[in-house]
């Protein structure tokens, strides 16, 4: 059974950390389409193991890609209130912000805004494991980091939540060209860094312990299993969440108070350090610690109204500090009203939110801030990790000195992420083979917003659209308010980044091994088709015994520098591999080739 691969960008326990034209075959050659409309605010662009142990290395190679835009002035003419869009996906992204200017996270890869557009980079996602999980029920980017040397964040946390077990999380660094997974376990559990802070010079990541994978899942109510159970519950008291330097300077490192639990932390530009505690009852609510700079001892600040609040998380913009979340109301875990505090240095402020929000069947909750260097504060409302549903008003903007207003999204029709049908690969999710795929309409009632943020002199807003079955999840739209962002950058489609992780992620595996059970079947050049077509019938017709998918989808790939006549099939053994390879020479008239490479398809020949 599969489920949509969903990627909010903050979850119930969280950290704030922060939608078509196809690129080339060759993953180190993908960069996404730009498209420039007449005007950016109705714009329709058109389809055109390496396994580390223990603490990470102090000096972890970074990879070299371009340089993000970081050049906006510190104090600049705020933007109005108009939002346009700027780039689309048929898949999920994530928002971060990295050396002041936004990130998109496509499944762990980031995608830097260079020079007034979103550019995935070459290799950008090499190491990085397909994102779809069969059985999960929603997946995101947790966290992302990298000190401030670096051009694009280096550390990256997935965190994958299944229906009836926990969250598994796994966690990668950038290694020159590549991302290598990085586990440290301690017998039933396993380590992770639930959020990223850069301070004095150092990469810190805030390490927290949950259970491995196979503890999880022994749900057997056998004696060795009620033992492990019971290890596993001893080995989490002994757990205690820390800081760990990742990458940088040395720095006296910051000591979490005992028995004390951090879902989310933010530093400031003066480099103090703000965390904000798990509320576990009524009598153990959240509580915000701060570190000032240099100090290792935590202190407690006391923040109007965090006491109350059932849901909340941090943001930060320059040396302010906004804490957010929702009140719960008389009903156990219901809100009643959103929440937003402020604070900067010893001074912090709630912030009146009389949103004319109406009659509603869920709890308001502010799941994202930011506040702009003149002051002017900016919302989404939300429900964080419910991968459906939406807010009717989730934008709201509080200029200096006025009062809240509803901000407009932008309507995003389907044309605007390519022709209405279109050739995909569907992966284990599906056939297994290229398909002809009807984009489906798209319901603007499902719309939320997954991320808000200010950085590069402008306001950053991320959507999810309503989800096409091809997408494993949400179609999504990121906005601004930056005038100068005029470019539409329609970024990779889910499907083509799963395909070209597999690709990567086979490896040394042969036809019909685990890991390329499905294969690439070479018939010969792509002259074939024009000059044996009777051939290529005879392929399409072929049957072998106990294989359910000998051939299917014929097409035009490019494979090796060469242009080659292709089709796929997917086996159970490499004997049933071996028999299709017969089979398939055998109508052809010469030898053909088995490769787990899945080429990007460019013509298709026969449909099947």
């Amino acid at each position: 059974m599969r489920e949509p691969f969903l990627v909010p960008v903050f979850s119930m326990l969280g950290l704030l950390a922060a939608c078509g034209a196809e690129p080339p075959a060759n993953p180190a050659e993908r960069p996404a389409e730009p498209v420039v409309p007449s005007n950016a605010s109705d714009a329709t662009p058109t389809d055109a193991q390496t396994t580390p142990t223990g603490t990470a290395p102090a000096d972890a190679a970074a990879a070299e890609p371009a340089a993000p835009d970081t050049t906006a002035d510190p104090t600049p003419t705020i933007p109005g209130s108009t939002l346009h869009v700027v780039a689309l996906r048929e898949g999920a992204v994530d928002l971060f912000v990295h050396r002041q200017a936004p990130v998109l996270s496509l499944e762990g890869e980031p995608v830097p805004w260079v020079k007034g557009r979103f550019v995935p980079e070459p290799n950008g996602a090499r190491g990085l494991p397909p994102s779809f999980e069969p059985m999960a029920h929603i997946g995101f980017t947790r966290a992302m980091g990298g000190d401030s040397q670096a051009p694009l964040p280096t550390w990256v946390t997935l965190e994958t939540i299944y229906d009836r077990a926990g969250a598994r999380y796994d966690v990668h660094r950038r290694d020159g060209d590549r991302w290598r997974p990085v586990e440290r376990t301690k017998g039933p559990i396993v380590a992770h860094y639930h959020a990223y802070v850069e301070r004095e010079g150092a990469l810190l990541g805030l390490q927290v312990w949950s259970p491995t994978e196979e503890s999880y899942y022994d749900e057997s109510e056998d004696e060795e299993s009620i033992a492990a159970a019971a290890a596993l519950e001893r080995a989490l008291k002994r757990a205690r969440p820390t800081w760990v330097r990742l990458v940088g300077a040395e720095v006296p490192m910051p000591k979490i108070p005992a028995k004390t639990a951090l879902t989310g932390a933010v530093t400031t530009s003066d480099g103090t350090l703000y965390a904000i505690t798990e509320r576990r009852s009524e009598d153990s609510p959240h509580r915000l610690l701060r570190w000032r700079p240099g100090g290792v001892d935590a202190e407690s600040v006391v923040v109007p109204g965090l006491d109350r609040t059932y849901e909340a998380s941090l943001s930060t913009s320059g040396d302010w500090v906004l804490a957010h979340g929702g009140i719960e109301g008389e009903g156990e875990g219901q809100a009643d009203e959103a929440y937003l505090a402020i604070g900067h240095a010893d001074a912090w402020e709630r912030i009146p939110m009389p949103l004319p929000l109406g009659d509603r069947d869920m709890p308001p909750n502010v799941l994202a801030a930011s506040r702009a260097p003149n002051g002017e504060l900016w919302i989404a409302l939300g429900v964080r990790d419910l991968p459906m549903g939406g807010e009717p008003v989730p934008v709201w903007r509080k200029p200096v000195d006025g009062a809240w207003e509803a901000v407009p999204l932008p309507r995003v029709e389907l044309g605007a992420f390519g022709p209405s049908k279109t050739w995909i690969f569907e992966g284990e999710h599906g056939r297994n083979t290229w398909v002809e795929h009807e984009r489906e309409p798209i319901d603007h009632s499902s719309t939320r917003v997954v991320g808000l943020t200010w950085a590069a002199g402008a306001i950053w807003v991320a959507l999810q659209l309503d989800g096409d079955s091809a997408d494993h999840g949400p179609r999504s739209v990121v906005l601004t308010n930056d005038p100068t962002a005029t470019a539409v950058t329609v970024l990779p489609p889910v499907w083509k980044t799963e395909l070209e992780r597999a690709n990567a992620a086979s490896g040394s595996a042969k036809p019909g091994e685990r890991g390329c059970d499905s294969f690439t079947v070479v018939l010969g050049p792509a002259s074939l088709a024009t000059e044996h077509p009777e051939r290529v019938d005879a392929v399409d017709a072929i049957e072998v015994e106990d294989v359910m998918q000998p051939v299917s989808t014929i097409y035009v790939a490019e494979l090796g520098g060469a242009k080659v006549l292709a089709t796929r099939s997917q086996v159970s053994s490499p004997a049933e591999a071996e028999a299709v390879r017969k089979a398939v020479a055998a109508v052809v008239g010469t030898e053909v080739e088995l490769v787990c490479h899945n080429p990007m398809l460019e013509t298709v020949v026969k449909s099947h």
